[in-house]
C-alpha cells in the first residue's frame, strides 16, 4: 500500500501539462517577492513623511509653548521685582538684584544636576 502511493503520479486534478513547473514557480516567486519589497519600501516612505510632517507639526507647537511661557515667565519676574521693590520702600534696583540672584542659583544648581546626571 505504501508504494503504490508514491507511484500513483501527479497529486491533484490538474493535467501535468497545465501545471507550473519548479523553475517556473521560482520565477515567479522571485517576481512576488520584488513586487512585495518594492511595496513595503513605498508604504515605509509614506508612514517616514506621514511621521516627519507629524514631528514638524508638533516641532512649531512646542516652539510656540515655550515662547508663550518665556513670555509669561518675564511677566512674572518683573512682577517679583516690583513687589520685592515696594516691600523695600521703591528700592526696586534690590528686588530685581535679589530676584537675579535667585534666578542664578536656581540656574546653577539645575545645571549642576544635569551635569551630575550626565557623568553617570
Amino acid at each position: 500500500m505504501q508504494s503504490e502511493r508514491w507511484t500513483q503520479g501527479p497529486i491533484g486534478n490538474e493535467p501535468e501539462a497545465n501545471r507550473a513547473s519548479i523553475t517556473d514557480l521560482l520565477r515567479q516567486l522571485a517576481s512576488e517577492s520584488g513586487n512585495l519589497v518594492r511595496q513595503e519600501m513605498n508604504l515605509a516612505k509614506l508612514e517616514i513623511k506621514d511621521t516627519a510632517s507629524q514631528f514638524a507639526r508638533d516641532g512649531v507647537k512646542l516652539a510656540l509653548g515655550a515662547g508663550l511661557a518665556a513670555t509669561g515667565g518675564l511677566a512674572l519676574t518683573a512682577f517679583l521685582i516690583l513687589v520685592i521693590g515696594n516691600i523695600l520702600n521703591a528700592a526696586y534696583w534690590a528686588g530685581a538684584l535679589i530676584v537675579g540672584v535667585l534666578f542664578l542659583l536656581v540656574g546653577a544648581l539645575i545645571a549642576r544636576s544635569g551635569i551630575n546626571n550626565m557623568k553617570e
